[in-house]
């Protein structure tokens, strides 16, 4: 009986100790670092048509990565099942759908492309030569 009365204490201090910690970080928590992505990072002063622009360069490296592992995973599995006929049926099934995935992907790309050419060119910031090192 006193391991349930354990068990209860624990569980009910859990949570308030969670709840307490989390209020702690809140500061740190409410600036946010967004990643570079195609030269540019999103900051309060953003305006919409950039804020399109990195989500969609997010979007485009984030689903090309996924693919690319379904690809790898897929040719795997199909290596691997060289007697199972229904895994090498799944394995080209998840090849297929990869690959349908990147053909999607291309035709957002173009589609966005033709409507504002802006938000798909994706500009490498400059390199100041006078703060390189010489040798």
């Amino acid at each position: 009986m006193k391991n349930y009365k354990t068990l209860k204490i624990l569980f009910l201090a859990l949570p308030i100790f969670l709840i307490i910690t989390n209020f702690c970080f809140a500061a740190d928590a409410l600036e946010l670092k967004y990643p570079t992505i195609g030269g540019q990072t999103i900051t309060t002063k953003t305006l919409l048509p950039d804020f399109v622009k990195y989500i969609f360069n997010l979007t485009i490296a984030i689903s090309g990565l996924i693919a690319f592992g379904v690809l790898i995973y897929a040719g795997i599995k199909m290596m691997l099942s060289s007697g199972n006929v229904g895994a090498m049926t799944e394995a080209k099934d998840k090849i297929t759908s990869a690959f349908l995935g990147l053909i999607i992907l291309l035709c957002s790309w173009i589609i966005l492309s033709t409507i504002n050419p802006q938000l798909t060119t994706i500009e490498l910031p400059q390199i100041d030569s006078s703060s390189t090192m010489t040798p």
